[in-house]
């Protein structure tokens, strides 16, 4: 996730060289469709942080900050 990203509230995964952009309301892929099993496993992280992330997202989206990421890369053990 990125401040001052556009909205709606999504978050971009990258895995095996591709890029996926999650949406965090419905939890639906917006750019790329991984598999099933991926989309599965994406998903339950997602859904997981889905509050922490949304709000996250409200709060650094208003500041006037340059772009950056605000949210570290999963956890492997959390990674698909």
């Amino acid at each position: 996730m990125y401040a001052r990203d556009h909205p709606p509230p999504h978050v971009h995964v990258f895995h095996s060289g591709l890029e996926y952009v999650v949406l965090l309301n419905t939890i639906e892929f917006f750019h790329n469709a991984p598999s099933p099993k991926l989309r599965k496993k994406i998903a339950k992280v997602v859904h997981k942080n889905q509050a922490d992330w949304i709000a996250k997202f409200n709060t650094f989206s208003r500041l006037n900050h340059e772009p950056r990421q605000i949210l570290s890369p999963i956890d492997r053990r959390d990674a698909p």
